[in-house]
C-alpha cells in the first residue's frame, strides 16, 4: 500500500481499529471454543502435537494457553488422522 506520510499514524490507528473490530466480531459469531478449535485445525496440531503457533495467533484474542490446551485435549481423540 502507498499512503502519504502525513497519513500514516491514522492509517495505522484504523487498521488497529479495523483488527480489534474483526475480533469482536469473529468471537460474537463464532465463540471461543470454536474459534480455537479451528485455529488448532488451520496450524495441523493434531498431526504435530504444538499448539504454539496457535498460542501466539490468538493471543490478540485473548485466550488463554490454558483455553486453548483445554479444547486441544477435547478434539485431539476426535481428531482424523
Amino acid at each position: 500500500m502507498i499512503c502519504p506520510k502525513e497519513n500514516a499514524k491514522e492509517f495505522i490507528d484504523t487498521l488497529h481499529s479495523i483488527h480489534k473490530g474483526a475480533i469482536k466480531k469473529d468471537i460474537k459469531e463464532n465463540g471461543k471454543d470454536a474459534i480455537i478449535k479451528r485455529e488448532l485445525y488451520n496450524h495441523e496440531c493434531f498431526y504435530t502435537g504444538d499448539i504454539s503457533d496457535v498460542v501466539d495467533k490468538l493471543k490478540p484474542y485473548g485466550f488463554t494457553i490454558e483455553e486453548i490446551r483445554e479444547i486441544y485435549n477435547i478434539e485431539y481423540p476426535k481428531a482424523d488422522l
